[in-house]
Order: structure tokens, then C-alpha cells, then sequence
């Protein structure tokens, strides 16, 4: 008869790292929210809070990603007063997506440089239009309305900083966790 050998295995499991990560995330975010608000003059255009929901995707897939942004504008938008809608369900919208397809998408890209820089840009660009999306649905029920020029200030001309910022900053934060292996590379 075989002798069954039974370990324990050490650290946490995989789901409470995910579960541990994400709620650093979203504290992060919401510090980086606080900011923000209150340095006006280059606060808003950094877009922080934008920084943690893509290290939450790119760490912990795309299932943990969606909840990560959606807590994040959810609980900044109740403790910094910003109007329930269209503002927070737009934020909402934006910031769930941004957490979703980065997760989506370097899952299924090789594990590069080049691919995390894909990734960005892809989920960037669909939160960017998902939150033009939510606010015309918003502005359908009688909320502000969306123009075209509201769209591309908010979508790209009020967030130059921020979009460069991310695209210089994220890459190498999860390049600097790959190498000390802090994650896996299969999910």
C-alpha cells in the first residue's frame, strides 16, 4: 500500500492573492482619486486612479480587473461627492473596462513588452469609448448631454498626461513584477 504524502502547501492561495492584490488596488486608487481631486491644476489630467485598475488587470486577470475599476469610481464617486450620474456610472463604466480588457488582453497575448503596450492601448481605447457610450445612454434619460467635442475633450485632449503617463509607467511596473516573479505567467 502507498503512503500518501500530504504537505501543506505555503503562502496563500492563488484566489486570496487575487483578493489581497485587488483590495491594495482599489486603496491605491482611491488614494490616487483623492489627489486628484484636490491638486486641480494637474490632478485631473494625470488620471492616478487609472494606474492601480491596470496593475489590478494585468495581476489578476480579467474577472477581478472588472470589479477592481468598478470599485474604484463606485467608492471614490460616494466619499468625493461627484453626482451619482451620469458621472460615476460613466467612471464606472470606464474604469471596469479598463480592468476587464487589460486582463482580457494579455491573457491571450505572449508575455512581452511589446504586448503590455498593446494591451494598454486596446483597453484604453474601449473604456474611452464605453464611456462615451454610458454618457449618451445617460444623456438619452434627460442628463447632461454628449457632444463631440465633450468626447474628444475628455477622451483625449484633457488626458494627454495621464494616457503618457500610463503608457510609460505601467509597462515597466509589470515588467519589475515579472522579474522578481511575484506573478505567474499562467492564469
Amino acid at each position: 500500500m502507498k503512503r500518501m504524502n500530504i504537505r501543506k502547501k505555503k503562502g496563500f492561495p492563488l484566489s486570496s492573492k487575487k483578493f489581497f492584490i485587488s483590495g491594495i488596488c482599489i486603496l491605491f486608487s482611491f488614494f490616487f482619486s483623492y489627489f486628484s481631486n484636490n491638486v486641480t491644476s494637474i490632478g485631473s489630467s494625470l488620471c492616478l486612479s487609472h494606474i492601480p485598475v491596470f496593475v489590478g488587470g494585468f495581476l489578476c486577470g480579467y474577472p477581478f480587473g472588472f470589479f477592481i475599476g468598478f470599485f474604484s469610481a463606485v467608492l471614490s464617486g460616494i466619499f468625493f461627492s461627484i453626482p451619482w450620474i451620469p458621472d460615476i456610472v460613466s467612471a464606472a463604466v470606464e474604469l471596469s473596462s479598463y480592468g476587464c480588457m487589460i486582463g482580457l488582453m494579455y491573457h491571450f497575448l505572449p508575455k512581452h513588452l511589446e504586448s503590455i503596450f498593446t494591451a494598454l492601448i486596446i483597453s484604453m481605447t474601449t473604456g474611452k469609448v464605453l464611456w462615451g457610450v454610458s454618457r449618451l445612454i445617460c444623456s438619452c434619460f434627460g442628463f447632461s448631454s454628449l457632444t463631440f467635442h465633450t468626447f474628444w475633450d475628455y477622451t483625449v485632449l484633457s488626458c494627454i498626461p495621464g494616457i503618457l503617463l500610463t503608457l510609460f509607467f505601467v509597462p515597466f511596473l509589470i515588467l519589475a513584477i515579472q522579474q522578481v516573479r511575484f506573478m505567474n505567467h499562467k492564469r
